[in-house]
């Protein structure tokens, strides 16, 4: 696996003012309902949470990424900056099932309840070497 140099890592922070979400990397519960595995995508039964600019990705773990996250025309953008599943360059981003966020991050949003739609997302890598994607939500 690729790893991102610290030295990107950074640069990325300082050009970008952007709120950072960890997420699960995995697009589905595996047989144990206490992990995930899967394509790329987002698991269920992880629950994304926010963190600060000094949030160490040493601290992801196994099937963890980190994105800076934002509303783009109804549209959740996740520009990932970090991806610790096994293949992060595959081209879609799965999410097998409705994910409905939690609170905080709702509030960080500026929005009472955000939930992702279940779908089949593309990856654009042009700008972010772990790529960048717009998932449709339900946003109030």
């Amino acid at each position: 696996m690729l790893m991102l140099s610290l030295f990107t890592l950074a640069s990325v922070y300082d050009c970008e003012a952007k709120p950072k979400f960890v997420f699960g990397t995995y697009s589905r519960p595996d047989v144990t309902g206490e992990g995930c595995d899967g394509d790329r995508g987002t698991c269920i039964i992880i629950h994304g949470r926010m963190v600060d600019d000094d949030f160490n990705v040493k601290d992801l773990g196994d099937g963890m990424g980190l994105a800076e996250i934002e509303v783009v025309d109804g549209q959740l953008k996740f520009n990932i900056l970090f991806d610790t599943s096994k293949d992060p360059f595959q081209r879609n981003f799965n999410v097998i099932k409705d994910i409905r966020l939690d609170k905080e991050v709702c509030e960080y949003l500026g929005y009472q309840t955000v939930i992702i739609e279940a779908g089949e997302y593309g990856v654009d890598f042009s700008r972010f070497e772990y790529g960048s994607v717009l998932l449709n939500v339900q946003l109030r």
